[in-house]
């Protein structure tokens, strides 16, 4: 469950509730989809290009020149984001994030913040 507001003053909101059974729950994916997911995350160019595209849309250049990676770097981390279905270039061709990439992105950013606190005593606050 999260909601975050774009710079611009948009809010944007995603709520998620499971309930049942817990072997239910655990067995709806494999070891290895999770681990696939986790993957696309542990990606640091990845992440730099999630970073951007929680504000919204970006060309690969401004993706590159924003996060000071080349933009055939930037383009790997693209396609493998189009590749998972959490990216998709636009008309215009610019990157625009596609089902929960977001959503996805804050969770993992959220997890590490809450560990850092855990770990190395990093204020948990925003």
């Amino acid at each position: 469950m999260g909601a975050y507001r774009h710079s611009s003053g948009d809010q944007n909101k995603r709520v998620a509730f499971w309930r049942g059974n817990i072997d239910n729950f655990l067995s709806k994916a494999s070891d290895t989809e999770i681990s696939n997911l986790a993957r696309i995350f542990s990606n640091p160019t990845v992440i730099a290009v999630l970073r951007q595209l929680v504000e919204g849309k970006r060309s690969v250049a401004d993706l590159a020149k924003n996060a000071c990676i080349s933009e055939s770097e930037i383009d790997e981390a693209v396609t493998s984001l189009i590749d998972e279905e959490l990216a998709v270039r636009t008309e215009d061709n610019l990157i625009e994030r596609k089902n929960d990439a977001v959503s996805f992105f804050l969770t993992f950013l959220s997890m590490t913040i809450v560990h850092l606190g855990h770990t190395k005593g990093i204020s948990t606050d925003v």
